[in-house]
């Protein structure tokens, strides 16, 4: 669970570009993108629209090759392409790329850059690193396309398939860490870009250029284990907490398992945590993570996009009072509950089933609370109702709020605008951002919520797709939420006492 300090190798900083890693993506990029980043309507975005926008989130200097074999552009264009682009980069990818002959001409292109890369630094190059070609390394990894091609993959030392003489030596003896850490980067990027999601193609590039070319703190591997100082922290501080965490079967499982996939990776993190959370695991994070900071971990508030909350209502200026009442929505109007979520943006926290949001004043003057209730489907194929319980604070501005919550032992602190809201209240969009400091994670995203949790009328979608773009949100970002009665049914909605029961 410890964070990682990686030495960047000479031969890799001397391929960093001023500004931004470079890297260069094959694609078809004139297509439509997979099933998982779709529109809740319209069109469906292209490949092209999809991954300009990961690289934009990942601040990543791409050079685009298109992956289609079209009239007038034959596969030794492709191949003069692919070379050209790859001159300063140490870094490419192949994205859904399934044409057989597209498959071959990458592959023949990337023999062609390591045999120049490699002739290029025969003079200046240490013998027994060109040989195993650390040096000349080019990079390369194939999400989605041929089975040929994904063989193709070499990350590090690490190679998919290649020669097993080479193989051995690189695992055990002059390059076993890189080969180690080339196989962990292939697996966990493989795994990320089967998700689907934005969010997550994003990172996957963002930690493709972390790993092989600039450590970067927000995109990382983890090491693998705890360092010395981290346990002697924990079991200085929270032996007993530590104690009883692993003395339990449940509580264990949810340490080993958030140490296998990284504190960075928030989607498979919170899956684990809202999988098997218990008493005991509050208490262990609690005491590690919050009380003591065992961990080191520190994390801020995104400051951009600077999203602008609504400034008018029904024809009267906004006022917190008005924004207290659009969030209070139709609970103990018409319904049981404030909003329902139909469609959310951030792939951890927005997109669990049968979202409810229950907003109400609790019985101290002034104060204020905030329920999600939601549904999980555990990874050991368990459905179980979640629940968090947020204090709420009015922003400065009208139509802003502080909100704060102990999820699992650890406090996160986020920032939350109306943004929209219909007159009718048929429809609403929320928009926050928030860290949870103690775990080092940062976050964003947006809601797009519901009276009955049912797609808003056609009407109002252009007037949606507006707002959300002064998000800097795009329609196909979002996830529309399973919200099927039979799966919605018996929602625990009870409010009492400022709580729940």
């Amino acid at each position: 669970m410890s964070l990682r300090a990686h030495a960047i190798g000479s031969e890799q900083k001397e391929r960093v570009i001023q500004g931004r890693v470079k890297m260069v993506v094959v694609a078809p990029l004139e297509r439509h993108a997979p099933t998982g980043l779709r529109s809740p309507w319209g069109p469906p975005p292209t490949m092209k629209q999809v991954l300009e926008r990961a690289a934009e989130k990942a601040e990543l200097d791409v050079t685009w090759v298109n992956g289609d074999i079209v009239v007038g552009r034959n596969q030794r264009d492709i191949e003069r392409e692919m070379i050209d682009a790859a001159s300063d980069t140490p870094i490419c990818m192949a994205i859904q790329v399934q044409d057989e002959r597209m498959g071959n001409t990458i592959i023949r292109s990337l023999e062609k850059i390591r045999t120049q890369r490699k002739q290029t630094e025969t003079q200046s190059e240490d013998v027994r690193n060109r040989a195993m070609g650390k040096s000349a390394a080019m990079n390369f990894i194939s999400l989605g396309g041929t089975a040929q091609l994904s063989t193709a993959s070499k990350l590090l030392a690490y190679e998919v398939q290649g020669n097993m003489f080479t193989s051995v030596i690189r695992r055990f003896f002059l390059q076993r860490n890189d080969w180690a850490k080339g196989k962990e980067l292939y697996t966990t990027m493989t795994d990320l870009y089967e998700r689907y999601n934005a969010d997550d193609l994003s990172y996957l590039m963002r930690l493709y250029a972390s790993e092989c070319v600039r450590w970067d703190k927000e995109a990382h591997l983890d090491a693998g284990g705890p360092a010395f100082d981290t346990l002697s922290c924990m079991l200085t501080n929270c032996r007993s907490e530590v104690l009883a965490c692993l003395m339990d079967q449940n509580c264990r499982t949810a340490i080993t398992k958030l140490s296998s996939c990284g504190i960075r990776d928030q989607v498979k993190s919170y899956q684990i945590i809202a999988s098997y959370e218990s008493e005991l695991f509050a208490s262990f994070s609690l005491c590690v993570l919050q009380k003591h900071n065992c961990m080191g971990n520190t994390a801020a508030m995104p400051q951009s996009p600077n999203v602008q909350p609504m400034q008018a209502f029904r024809g009267k200026p906004m006022s917190h009072s008005i924004a207290q009442d659009i969030l209070i929505g139709w609970l103990r109007k018409e319904k049981e509950y404030s909003w329902r979520v139909y469609a959310g943006q951030n792939a951890a926290y927005d997109r669990f089933p049968c979202q409810y949001q229950l907003f109400y004043f609790g019985k101290a003057k002034g104060s204020m609370w905030y329920d999600p209730v939601f549904r999980v489907e555990t990874l050991d194929g368990n459905k179980v109702w979640r629940r968090r319980h947020y204090r709420v604070r009015k922003g400065d501005l009208p139509g802003t709020f502080h909100f704060s919550v102990l999820d699992n032992g650890v406090v996160s602190k986020e920032f939350w605008k109306v943004v929209e809201c219909a007159e009718d209240m048929s429809w609403c969009i929320l928009y926050y951002e928030g860290a949870a400091s103690a775990a080092g994670t940062s976050y964003q995203g947006s809601i797009l919520a519901t009276a009955d949790g049912l797609a808003p009328p056609a009407h109002a979608q252009e007037r949606i797709e507006r707002v959300l773009e002064q998000c800097d949100i795009k329609t196909w970002e979002l996830t529309t939420v399973d919200n099927m009665c039979e799966l919605c049914s018996n929602a625990p909605l009870s409010i009492e006492d400022g709580g729940w029961v």
